[in-house]
């Protein structure tokens, strides 16, 4: 068994040398000079900062990002990325509570790389010339279960939590990944997500570890179908990986009803739910096209869940999460910590458990536990906090957050079971349900063309009275956070005027 994901690379950059590995449709790097340029990078780092353990990274979205991650972990140092939209004092907060002394940037963020007092800043230019001159890279010595990657997530206190991984932890799930989805060699990858969230390895680890070609897609054509479309037919993407309100909008008008896109052979979405008339809209424009449901954390490195079916789904029923990935345990324990059959909250185990959060002990002894079932060793699980059942087809499927479950006139409600009942009766694909704590109210916020007091006739007919909303709200567009989904703590934390969050 290879101890990085390096060794993966070279055994590839040796069969594949002239092979792209990355491509944005206009510029390439092949898997020779990939490896090269990652390898001199890792020798620049070593030089220029030898003491340095943990480097914030923030770039844009180029062929030039996986060559400055793989440089990171070539140098044996620990990568920490950063979301461009940031505001400085997140990012301060960041370069506090990472210990991280170093930052890598591009050209295109070198005023916010200004706005950082007291730490070192190289910038990726800088690093690329400084490894022109560079001809071996010194002797790293590599523990696969140390910690390499560090993602920050948001965090319940408002501090963001940092994720903790291993490269071991990168290898399971690549490997499982390729044969659990059933990738093949020739297989082009159309990667649609955030390079600084953990989701675009569902792109990244194929390419390293088993030589597939990933195309880095504009971030613009996300938001129009047809030119998605297009990029996808025209550079022959058999494997999408997008966030479920990318796939939800090829399913419009313009999109895979007019253009099919003929090269496409699998469809990954996953980050948060999608709306199950969005799935039944693929299924009959585009039968041929297996559609993956996926489910995960970033304190399992990304997907543990998946669910692949062909059988045809009622527009009431809520898409399932599916089954675990093969080297992937997971399970449902009730309020008493048994195991349940019917429905609990979703623990899981394996190697694609993180190793904590970072500098936070008490995150992480909240969420990695021993687990309370097996009575004969002690076993590490992590509880997720996510809510799921079992349906009829014995399928897991995802019902909300334990932390999102408030009481109301002494009743426990679900913010996420409101929604699905206004997606179902009133046909609202783009909704969210939040509750305001110190005003004490629950908010139902959505886009669309319905008048507020007609969904809540509709609500008013099919959920009790305690689990109608206060109010009704419409916007202009939902918030979205930097990792593409709805952000719900600006919703709950704001009003809105004028169709727009304050």
């Amino acid at each position: 068994m290879k101890n990085s994901l390096m060794e993966y690379l070279e055994d590839i950059a040796s069969v594949y040398p002239d092979k792209a590995a990355f491509s944005d449709g206009t510029s390439s790097i092949t898997f020779c000079d990939l490896l090269s340029i990652s390898k001199k990078i890792g020798t620049s780092l070593i030089k220029l900062i030898p003491k340095s353990k943990n480097v914030l990274f923030i770039a844009s979205r180029s062929i030039q990002y996986p060559a400055c991650l793989l440089g990171i972990l070539y140098s044996g140092k620990c990568f920490i990325p950063i979301a461009p939209d940031l505001p400085i004092s997140r990012i301060l907060e960041l370069v506090e509570i990472s210990d991280a002394d170093t930052l890598i940037y591009d050209c295109h963020f070198e005023a916010i790389a200004d706005s950082i007092p007291s730490i070192q800043k190289i910038s990726v230019n800088d690093l690329l010339e400084t490894q022109k001159n560079s001809k071996t890279l010194p002797s790293v010595k590599r523990i696969s279960s140390e910690v390499s990657f560090i993602y920050y997530t948001s965090g319940s206190s408002g501090m963001p939590k940092g994720v903790a991984l291993s490269q071991l932890s990168a290898i399971d799930f690549g490997s499982n990944l390729y044969r659990d989805f059933e990738y093949c060699t020739d297989d082009i990858l159309g990667c649609q997500t955030p390079l600084y969230s953990l989701a675009c390895m569902h792109d990244f680890l194929p390419c390293f570890m088993k030589g597939l070609t990933v195309y880095l897609i504009p971030t613009q054509f996300s938001t129009f179908p047809s030119s998605l479309i297009k990029f996808l037919s025209e550079n022959r993407v058999t494997v999408l990986c997008a966030m479920p309100v990318v796939v939800g909008r090829l399913a419009t008008t313009g999109g895979i009803d007019v253009n099919k896109p003929l090269s496409l052979k699998k469809v990954l979405f996953g980050g948060e739910a999608l709306p199950t008339q969005k799935y039944v809209f693929w299924r009959q424009h585009c039968p041929d096209i297996k559609m993956y449901s996926c489910y995960g954390l970033t304190e399992v490195f990304t997907t543990v869940l998946y669910w692949q079916s062909n059988r045809q789904l009622a527009e009431e029923e809520k898409l399932p999460i599916g089954k675990p990935l093969s080297n992937v345990e997971v399970f449902l324990l009730d309020e008493n910590n048994n195991i349940s059959t019917t429905e609990g909250e979703i623990c899981i185990k394996g190697v694609c458990l993180s190793t904590g959060y970072y500098n936070n002990t008490e995150a992480t002894d909240n969420h990695f536990v021993i687990n309370p079932v097996n009575k004969k060793i002690r076993e590490w699980i992590f509880r997720t906090g996510d809510i799921a059942f079992y349906n009829e087809h014995n399928e897991l499927v995802f019902k909300g957050r334990k932390d999102f479950q408030i009481k109301r006139f002494g009743y426990r409600v679900e913010c996420e079971e409101i929604e699905i009942v206004a997606t179902q009766e009133i046909g609202l694909p783009n909704i969210a349900c939040v509750y305001n704590a110190k005003k004490k109210q629950l908010l139902l916020y959505y886009v669309g063309e319905v008048d507020p007091e007609d969904i809540r006739g509709k609500l008013v007919l099919n959920l009790p009275k305690y689990m109608i909303p206060d109010k009704i709200i419409k916007l202009e567009e939902m918030p979205i956070s930097s990792n593409g989904k709805i952000d719900k703590k600006a919703l709950s934390d704001g009003g809105a005027k004028d169709g727009k969050i304050d």
